[in-house]
């Protein structure tokens, strides 16, 4: 499974930031929208991201990072949506780390706690006798066949 698409829409993006839209000004927000998310799609294919299914939590949390995107970065205008300049420093700072933590591995985006943050565990089977270590490799062939 590639990066592609979008993580949002207008309507979820109306509903995010408590605004209402046109069918015009969806259009025009579903664009910055779609530009949005590939800064997403970039920061998860930096770690191998793009390949696995994402849980649920962070499909939410792709959506709400991209609706932020394109407010601050896209100023979407449009939407009648009016940040402040020391909202959109405080969201602009909140996305850039979101995005480095992302790239890094640090936030788990994939289903199977697969990120950077969760330890890996493994250890080989060692036998003690002749017949254990016959049997550690006999185990090991029929799993692996």
């Amino acid at each position: 499974m590639a990066c592609s698409g979008s993580y949002s829409d207008g309507d979820r993006f109306a509903e995010y930031w408590c605004v209402s839209i046109t069918d015009d000004e969806r259009a025009s927000i579903n664009v910055r929208l779609r530009q949005a998310s590939t800064m997403v799609h970039m920061a998860r294919q930096a770690n191998g991201a793009c390949d696995c299914t994402l849980s649920e939590a962070s499909t939410e949390y792709l959506q709400t990072l991209t609706n932020i995107i394109a407010a601050v970065f896209y100023n979407c205008r449009c939407s009648n949506l009016n940040l402040t300049k020391e909202e959109k420093e405080m969201y602009g700072t909140w996305v850039r780390e979101d995005l480095v933590n992302i790239r890094n591995g640090n936030i788990e985006l994939c289903a199977g706690e697969t990120g950077a943050e969760y330890a890996v565990t493994g250890w080989a089977a060692q036998g003690i006798t002749e017949f254990g270590r016959a049997r550690i490799i006999a185990n090991d062939m029929l799993r692996n066949s």
